[in-house]
């Protein structure tokens, strides 16, 4: 058990407050805990606008568009299907966050997409699905 009084926890060992982490830094004093608390929460998905470029074979994901949460995000995994099928084809499973963005290529023209992006940091992923359409090719 823990208890807070006047600014300090004691007894502490692990606590969340409505399903966010809980960062601590800690510098104890004899037998209290004197803290600072900072919240952090998992990536925020972007718009939609602010996410995609399309063109008629290839979509640009932006991938800094995406809010961190409070806390870096680490990488990103990227599915991406036609519309009406069932299984999703894995782009790549654990891009560095390091990247601005990333382009899928081959797609075929005029043709719905669903695209499923999951943003990792240290208090969890966040899945975001995105549909668009590819333009029609130009001959």
């Amino acid at each position: 058990m823990w208890s807070v009084s006047s600014g300090r926890v004691t007894n502490l060992s692990t606590f969340l407050i409505t399903s966010s982490w809980i960062g601590i830094i800690r510098s104890i004093t004899k037998s209290e805990l004197n803290f600072k608390v900072f919240i952090i929460r998992p990536p925020i998905a972007p718009e939609k606008e602010d996410l995609l470029s399309v063109n008629d074979t290839s979509v640009t994901i932006q991938l800094n568009s995406w809010k961190s949460g409070g806390c870096p995000i680490t990488h990103f995994e990227i599915k991406y299907k036609q519309q009406r099928q069932k299984n999703w084809i894995l782009f790549a499973d654990r891009v560095s966050s390091n990247r601005k963005s990333i382009t899928i290529s081959s797609l075929s023209a005029s043709t719905w997409y669903q695209l499923q992006l999951t943003s990792h940091n240290e208090a969890g992923p966040t899945e975001a699905e995105y549909i668009f359409t590819t333009g029609a090719a130009v001959k």
